[in-house]
């Protein structure tokens, strides 16, 4: 499935300025289709979530610069050897709802660092708190490192 400027407009909340904005600097990847007399957009169901991933971060006022390495950062994971299939799979079961999952970004300087945190079957809600803040404790040690985490099912519902 793909989708327009105005889709992910609709879908994010987002200005559609701003999402040409997060294109141009490489925040939210796109296949530009050349047609008529002008360049448009369309974005694949993945840059569709990771746009709706970035908005949270962005009404944080984060610097463009730190949302593209974020973005930059989530395909990684998303797209990891031998797990990238599995990874879009928990994405996708966030965004139909049968499943949670938890964004946990780490930054520091200009350093970024981010988990995709799954929940297993039957984990109540205390595991998940525990485990969720054992990740977050990893770069605590860092100067002026900030730890956030982000339920993925919230952001991505849009896309149902």
């Amino acid at each position: 499935m793909e989708y327009t400027l105005s889709d992910l407009a609709k879908i994010t909340g987002a200005k559609r300025r701003t999402l040409q904005l997060w294109a141009e600097a490489g925040v939210i990847l796109t296949d530009e289709v050349h047609g008529g007399t002008g360049t448009y957009r369309r974005y694949s169901r993945q840059e569709a979530s990771i746009a709706c991933l970035m908005v949270p971060f962005a009404r944080l006022q984060m610097s463009i610069g730190a949302l593209a390495r974020l973005s930059t950062n989530i395909r990684r994971i998303l797209e990891g050897e031998g797990q990238g299939e599995f990874r879009w799979r928990d994405i996708e079961a966030s965004i139909a709802g049968t499943a949670r999952s938890y964004l946990l970004v780490s930054t520091w300087e200009e350093d970024t660092a981010v988990t995709l945190y799954v929940p297993n079957e039957g984990e109540d809600a205390w595991a998940t708190g525990a485990n969720l803040g054992s990740y977050s404790m990893e770069h605590e040690e860092k100067a002026g490192a900030v730890s956030l985490t982000v339920l993925v099912n919230t952001h991505v519902r849009a896309l149902r």
